[in-house]
This record gives C-alpha cells, sequence and structure tokens, in this order.
C-alpha cells in the first residue's frame, strides 16, 4: 500500500484537501502551459498581495498611526510597482536564493552531517536530529524547533573548511543562477514555471488519487526514481508547449508590423 502524508491527517479533513488539490491542479496546469504569458501579471499580484498582507499586519506595531485597510493599499501599491517594474531582478533574485540555498543544503546533507555522524555515532545530537526528522514525517510541527537546533549544531562543530565550502557553493550557484536569470529572461521564465506547474500538477494528482480511496491510490507511482522521471518528462513537455507558445507571439510580431505598415496612407 502506498503511504503519504496525508495519512495523518484525520478523516474529515478528506474534502478539504479533495477541494485544495482541485484548485492546485487548475492553477498548476495553468502555470505549466502558460507560465509565460502569465509570469509577469502572476509576480505583480502574489507581491502585491503579499507586501499588503505585511502591512496591513505591521500597521499596528509601527510608530505611524495608520488604518491597516489604509497600510494594505499602501503595501499592495509598492509590491505592485516591484513586480511589474523590476520583474526580471525579482525572478532572478528569487530563483538564484531558492538554488543557492538548495546547493549549500545538499553540500551540509553530504558532507557535514555524515562527519558528524562519524564523530560521534551515538551522541545526542545524531540521535535526536533522527528522532526529529521522524516526528516532522508524522506532521508533528512541535518536532521542529529541535531539529533546528540539532541541524544549527552540526553546522556550528563542522571543520571550517566544510563551512567555507558551503557558503562558497551556495553564493556561487546563487551568483550564476542570477546572471543566467538576467539575461535569459523569457527562457528562465519558461523553465522555472514549467517546473513549479509540474510539481503543483503531480502533487494534486497524487492528493485526489489519495482521497478517491484504496483502490486508486496505488495508480501514483511508489517508487522515488519514477516519481523524479515522471516529474522530469512532465516539466520537459511543459517547457516545450510554452517554448512553442513564445516562438509564434514571437513570429506574429514582425507580421502585425508589416500589416500596420500596408494599412498607412504612405503605403498606399
Amino acid at each position: 500500500m502506498n503511504t503519504s502524508y496525508l495519512d495523518a491527517l484525520p478523516a474529515e479533513a478528506q474534502p478539504m484537501i479533495g477541494a485544495v488539490a482541485g484548485v492546485l491542479l487548475v492553477v498548476s496546469l495553468i502555470l505549466w502551459a502558460f507560465g509565460i504569458k502569465i509570469a509577469l501579471i502572476g509576480t505583480t499580484l502574489l507581491l502585491g498581495f503579499t507586501c499588503a498582507a505585511g502591512a496591513a499586519w505591521l500597521a499596528p506595531q509601527g510608530p505611524i498611526d495608520i488604518a491597516p485597510i489604509t497600510a494594505a493599499i499602501i503595501g499592495f501599491v509598492i509590491g505592485a510597482l516591484i513586480g511589474a517594474l523590476l520583474f526580471r531582478l525579482v525572478q532572478g533574485a528569487t530563483l538564484a536564493a531558492c538554488l543557492g540555498i538548495a546547493v549549500a543544503g545538499l553540500y551540509f546533507h553530504w558532507h557535514v552531517q555524515p562527519a558528524a555522524a562519524t564523530q560521534a555515532a551515538t551522541g545526542p545530537a545524531t540521535t535526536q536530529a533522527a528522532i526529529d526528522l521522524v516526528a516532522i514525517q508524522r506532521l508533528d510541527i512541535a518536532a521542529l524547533p529541535p531539529l533546528i537546533d540539532g541541524l544549527s549544531r552540526q553546522l556550528h562543530d563542522a571543520p571550517a573548511k566544510h563551512q567555507l565550502r558551503m557558503a562558497a557553493a551556495g553564493i556561487g550557484t546563487a551568483i550564476a543562477v542570477l546572471l543566467v536569470a538576467f539575461f535569459f529572461m523569457n527562457a528562465t521564465t519558461i523553465v522555472v514555471t514549467a517546473t513549479l506547474g509540474a510539481m503543483g500538477l503531480l502533487a494534486s494528482i497524487h492528493a485526489l488519487l489519495h482521497v478517491a480511496g484504496p483502490p486508486y491510490r496505488d495508480y501514483f507511482p511508489q517508487d522515488a526514481i519514477l516519481r523524479y522521471f515522471l516529474l522530469a518528462f512532465v516539466t520537459v513537455l511543459g517547457v516545450l508547449i510554452q517554448y512553442r507558445i513564445s516562438r509564434q507571439k514571437a513570429d506574429n510580431k514582425p507580421l502585425k508590423r508589416s500589416e500596420q505598415n500596408a494599412d498607412s496612407p504612405s503605403a498606399s
């Protein structure tokens, strides 16, 4: 039987899971197929609403007496302007930060943690981290602070060369990704939106099959390698679809320009 994190949720939450998965499926499908068209407006609205929520939450705590609704409107305008005018920078900085942290985390997982386990195979830090990780997998949020504390101790006790290499790997990756995203904006947008859309599609399908019942749960691949292969296949398919859409848009521009020139009085 295919186990899932969704098994830890109560039975009465299943209808809500199905509703959320259905909405996620529609949003992910649009992002997967038409991300190149909606990335700018999506980023603008996302930053606008995020800044609006943050401004409304911080308004009562600030030194200036301002109503939360007014702060939310101001925050939305500022966030929307940032998303609309600095889309290339926002996209590149976000992607660079995520991949930089991911690469640093992979180095920590491959080099720092094995060294800590070798030095103290039965030590309290390693044992506690393992126990807390199992609790996290069971959706026990209370175990998250001890897990973070254990990982921070492992990082603090790691040799200086590993700390330096991990920082260099993360920063170097972030700089390289930022440059690629800045000079190849459309290609970066296509890859990012296709990847996020594919992840959302697979996650929503998995949740819907889980809610449908045991006869349908095993339809989703259980092997991790097959899941990654499926994710890569769906992502590549989304990239090809969006690339075709972007090429059609680029090919239509010269046609429209030539039609306008033909209709102008000087052409006659």
